[in-house]
């Protein structure tokens, strides 16, 4: 259950003291692969950033550094990096899903949500994602706040 979110039925199954822990478990998905899969990258989790600037000001005399639509698309670049995300099934995959930025179409917007999907590699965890979590906040302060939804660690079978 919740297979492609936070794999509720899983984590039920894992850490509720009133069943009994199950040494295996199948999730059927419909992956269009025609055998069985013994990977999983894992849910991983969901990252709300949200970036608040002093911003406003006319777009005709761009502030560039209060640009909160642009110090969104920085926060994401650096959590690429530092994750050394990339796009093959060993990379972490950071996807930006959802963005809700400004307030008027001739202003500098002072204010962005940017939702990513953070997929984890097998042999990677949900530490590796909070100590990059970790480094954004130090280097952006308060300008920028991250918050890590639920993590489903990746799982390789034996």
């Amino acid at each position: 259950m919740h297979e492609e979110g936070d794999s509720l039925g899983t984590r039920h199954l894992m850490v509720n003291n009133h069943v009994p822990r199950p040494t295996g478990i199948i999730v059927g998905e419909p992956t269009g692969i025609d055998r069985v899969v013994t990977k999983y990258r894992g849910g991983g989790t969901k990252l709300e950033v949200n970036v608040r600037t002093r911003g406003g000001g006319h777009a005709s005399n761009p502030d560039l550094e209060s640009n909160s639509i642009l110090i969104a698309m920085n926060v994401y670049r650096d959590l690429w990096n530092a994750l050394m995300a990339g796009t093959s099934y060993e990379n972490f995959l950071v996807t930006p899903t959802i963005m809700n930025c400004g307030e008027a179409e001739n202003m500098i917007p002072s204010n962005c949500r940017l939702i990513l999907d953070v997929r984890i590699p097998p042999g990677r965890s949900c530490k590796d994602v909070e100590n990059a979590i970790n480094q954004l906040r130090a280097k952006y302060g308060e300008l920028v706040t991250i918050n890590m939804r639920w993590c489903t660690e990746p799982l390789k079978s034996l």
